[in-house]
């Protein structure tokens, strides 16, 4: 793994290359991304978390991905760039999609999923920073993390994030029971038949630099230094990122765990409904579930690693 993945008795770290130079017009700097070999469709997925990539010049990423895309769609469950304090939660899909933005605390940003439209921007929602606070970047690993819940079916797609002290104790018993997770940060709802955009996802977890969300949006983060002789936001974002290794030891993600719990087929859905267990993908020492393969990402090349690691499946 060249040292960019690290273990220990309870989480796994995902890091990127905090010591060599990337000159602009190279590989650009490397870093890890997982996806799983398995595929879902509907599902609850736990992702809990104690620490995520933040900083200029950064694109980290937890989302599920069906395969031809985008006719079987994209959900991006955390998402932003460079020093971004809110997540972004979006859908990606071909035509005939919109959600409406209700029932939900965050900012609907877009309603039309269609990636043909708006620059590909998705249909998504801002989390709110003052119903959820530290759902993103700094804020999130100054309070240790939480617990990012998605809870996808046939009717909707919400997500929500829960702070270390505060994770409903149905999800610390293994047993989360949807009633108690309150109003979702986003309700993706609305004049789409969500199962004729979205099915067979993998899960991915990954860390791009700059590229056309980081990239060029780099220019109008005042807190990123800036180059101006770069000739674009783009430029001044791939200097940084490929000049200052040392300014990414912050970029790494730290997971305790990755929970798919999948509804039985005889239920009836409603709000109260009782998930069952259907897969656990755990970290433990020198460990990670077989359904994950890795790959090194330089910018946009994704490079295979000829390696799996030893596994424990509970």
């Amino acid at each position: 793994s060249n040292g960019y993945i690290s273990s220990s008795a309870n989480s796994v770290r995902l890091m990127v290359d905090t010591t060599n130079k990337y000159p602009r017009g190279g590989k650009g700097r490397p870093s890890v991304r997982i996806i799983s070999d398995n595929t879902y469709t509907h599902g609850l997925f736990l992702l809990d978390l104690n620490h995520m990539p933040f900083g200029c010049g950064t694109w980290p990423a937890f989302w599920l991905l069906g395969p031809n895309w985008p006719s079987n769609g994209e959900i991006d469950i955390i998402e932003g760039v460079n020093t971004n304090t809110a997540n972004l939660m979006s859908l990606h899909s071909s035509p005939n999609c919109t959600i409406a933005g209700s029932g939900q605390s965050g900012t609907l940003e877009q309603s039309n999923c269609d990636t043909s439209q708006n620059g590909n921007s998705g249909c998504g929602t801002k989390a709110d920073t003052t119903a959820v606070p530290n759902n993103y970047g700094a804020g999130l690993n100054t309070i240790g993390g939480g617990v990012y819940a998605t809870e996808w079916t046939s009717n909707y797609i919400k997500f929500w994030f829960f702070p270390r002290t505060a994770i409903p104790a149905s999800i610390t018993a293994g047993t989360p029971n949807l009633p108690e997770f309150g109003l979702p940060m986003a309700n993706a709802q609305g004049s789409c038949n969500l199962d004729s955009h979205f099915a067979n996802h993998s899960i991915i977890i990954n860390t791009d630099f700059c590229g056309a969300y980081a990239g060029n949006t780099y220019g109008s983060d005042t807190d990123c230094p800036q180059n101006a002789t770069a000739g674009s936001s783009l430029n001044s974002c791939v200097d940084f990122v490929g000049n200052n290794p040392q300014n990414f030891t912050q970029a790494y993600w730290s997971i305790n765990s990755i929970k798919v719990f999948q509804i039985a087929a005889a239920a009836v859905l409603s709000a109260s409904m009782s998930w069952r267990f259907y897969s656990l993908i755990r970290v433990v020492i020198q460990c990670f579930h077989p359904d994950f393969k890795f790959f090194f990402s330089h910018s946009n090349v994704n490079q295979l690693v000829n390696f799996r690691l030893k596994f424990h499946e509970f």
